[in-house]
This record gives C-alpha cells, structure tokens and sequence, in this order.
C-alpha cells in the first residue's frame, strides 16, 4: 500500500503496482452530445479509438478533435493514458491506483474501461500537471509536447543541433544558426509548431513545422536519438504534425530529405507524401522533395 496525504493507494500487489506503465496517447479528444436513439455518424466510425456512454436523455462520445465535423458542439479538450497491460478481471485496485494520485492534486478526469484495460483522460490545461504527478508513481511512455515555454525551446535547438552533428555537411547554406536563434518565432504560433518528445523527461526527438506560403507549410528537422528509434516515435510526431499543419489552415505540407535517409522516404511515402521537383536551393546530390495535400486524411499504418 502506497501513502500519500492520508489516501491509500490500494493495488493488486505491491510488485505488480511498480510494473504499470502508462502509454500517453498524443492526439487531443473532445466530447459530443447526440440525440437519444440517433444513428451514429459515420466520421466517428472512422476513429481509430472513441468511447460511448448513454443514458436515459442522451449519448455522450468521446473521441478525437480532428475528425469532429464544425457543426457539432464539442467540450473541452482532453488527452488520454492508456494503462499499458492486459489485466484480469479479478485484479483489484489498478484503476484505483492511478486516479488517487490525480485527486490528491485536485485533477478532474474521465475514465474508461475495455475488455482489456482502462484509459484515463484528463483536461488539457492539465497535462503538464497530469505528467509531474503521474511520473512519480508509474513509468511513463514517450510523451508529446508542442513547445510553448523557454526550456521546451532550448530543448528543441539541443536536438536541432545533435540533428546537424549527425549529417556529414554543413547546414550553413540554411542558413542554420540563424534558425537556432529565431525558433521560437519560426517553429512557433500562429504559423509554426516545434512538437517534441520526451522520455522520462528528457527530449530525445523533435519534428518543426514553418511557413512556406500562405497555404503551404514546411517539414523540418525530423529527428529521434538513435537509441529510441523503431518505436513509432517519427510516426506519431508527423502525425501531430499533419494534424498541427491542418489546424494552422494550411493546404499542403512539403520538405526536402538525403538520399540516404532511406527510412524516412518510406515513412513519409506510408502517410501519403509524393515526390516533386526542387522547390528551393539544396547541393546535395540526390536529395529529395516531398509533399502531401492536407484534405488527404488517410493515412497508411
């Protein structure tokens, strides 16, 4: 039993409770009434998780921001914990477990249970509340940010820096230093996002998004530490990118990438990019441009 400002943290096992692991889930959720007995719309069919609660008036979902059409009234933002495992229906108290320490902080959430395990969600103006608190008590999977403060910044020119050391060329000719000094007006509102991501609190991958035109946005600087790649982190933070880029109102989104990042043709041809012609000066030999219309929503897994 886990103490902590006189709640208990009642668990299935001492042992087992240290083992749980919480997967963040990166993309933003809303909350829509539907009428009694309407039919469900066919978008939310679409969403690769949602959550339906009915009572005796009305039908409640829960589901992605992004694909909730403007006509219907949605509350607040929320982001969502998945409680990584696969547990047994006569495990006691890992639900428990976790929303104790939230209530202790004054955390108002939403819970949702599965055949295999639960999902917590908690308002979005309370993330960073929500992580400092759970990250004392489980382990955390890789965490998404967009950057907004000072240290998210300074964190971003790290990797934009260890992304330049890991290149055999000098990024000069972007004009590069210039960059550093000017991100958090150039990867920034209203025209820009720096999305970073972090484990167990350190930033090990980063991905920007700049004005191009007024209706095309730019790729830069997609980069995850070598020792944490293959765990989908690129994937999830051009999906937040895609997504960033559409709320901006931009159209279309292209980059450039080397021709020996192989991995990467392949990750942005998976989510719909296509090669064009040269659209700005680059002298290495082979390099190439990329880009994909934003009203394409699918994306291949």
């Amino acid at each position: 039993m886990i103490m902590e400002n006189n709640i208990n943290f009642i668990s299935y096992g001492m042992r087992n409770i240290q083992k749980l692991k919480l997967k963040f889930l990166p993309i933003e959720f809303s909350i829509i009434k539907l009428k009694l007995n309407s039919k469900l719309p066919n978008w939310i069919l679409k969403c690769d998780l949602y959550f339906i609660s009915k009572s005796d008036t009305s039908v409640s979902v829960l589901c992605p921001s992004k694909y909730i059409p403007k006509k219907y009234y949605s509350i607040d933002k929320w982001n969502g914990f998945k409680i990584d495992g696969n547990f047994p229906f006569s495990a006691v108290g890992i639900l428990q477990s976790v929303i104790a320490p939230l209530a202790v902080n004054k955390i108002s959430i939403l819970t949702f249970s599965t055949f295999e395990t639960d999902y917590i969600f908690v308002q979005k103006r309370n993330l960073d509340k929500s992580i400092n608190v759970l990250s004392k008590h489980f382990a955390l999977d890789t965490i998404y940010k967009i950057a907004k403060a000072k240290k998210h910044f300074n964190d971003g020119k790290k990797l934009f820096l260890q992304y330049a050391n890991s290149l055999n060329y000098d990024l000069c000719f972007q004009n590069f230093d210039k960059e550093l000094k000017s991100i958090d007006k150039e990867y920034n509102n209203p025209n820009g996002a720096l999305i970073l991501a972090y484990k167990n609190k350190l930033a090990i991958g980063c991905v920007g998004i700049r004005k191009f035109s007024n209706k095309t946005a730019e790729l830069k600087r997609m980069f995850v530490q070598k020792k944490y790649r293959g765990n989908k982190i690129g994937q999830t933070m051009l999906e937040l990118a895609l997504d960033i880029s559409n709320e901006l109102n931009y159209k279309k989104i292209r980059l450039d990438t080397l021709p020996s990042m192989k991995k990467a043709h392949k990750l942005y041809r998976d989510n719909g990019f296509v090669e064009i012609p040269s659209y700005r000066f680059n002298p290495i030999k082979g390099t190439i441009f990329m880009q994909k219309y934003l009203s394409d929503k699918k994306v291949k897994k």
